[in-house]
């Protein structure tokens, strides 16, 4: 059975690959995420809040432009992008879950 981690709450995050420092943003309405290096004052750069995620009961949402993150399709291999809420029984497609690697 897996097992489900929390996401952070109440804080913003970076949504990053695990082999790389590449994060994901959109900038925007309903677009493809885009994979890009990740902006912050360690690097002397301000933090981007194009690049910065929250999660609010169940959902991924970018902090700057407040959209949802869902695959784009439900078949396999499909992209993720950034898309207005959804109500209902459509919104399933943007929860997420967080999953111990390794499990």
């Amino acid at each position: 059975m897996e097992e489900f981690l929390e996401f952070p709450k109440g804080y913003d995050f970076y949504i990053k690959s695990a082999t790389s420092s590449l994060v994901s943003y959109s900038k925007l309405d309903r677009a493809k995420v885009i994979i890009a290096q990740q902006m912050n004052k360690r690097n002397n750069i301000e933090h981007d809040s194009y690049q910065l995620s929250r999660y609010e009961d169940g959902f991924l949402i970018n902090k700057q432009s407040r959209l949802y993150l869902e695959p784009e399709s439900v078949k396999a291999e499909s992209s993720l992008i950034f898309e207005h809420r959804k109500i209902g029984s459509q919104a399933a497609n943007q929860m997420w879950v967080l999953l111990m690697k390794g499990i």
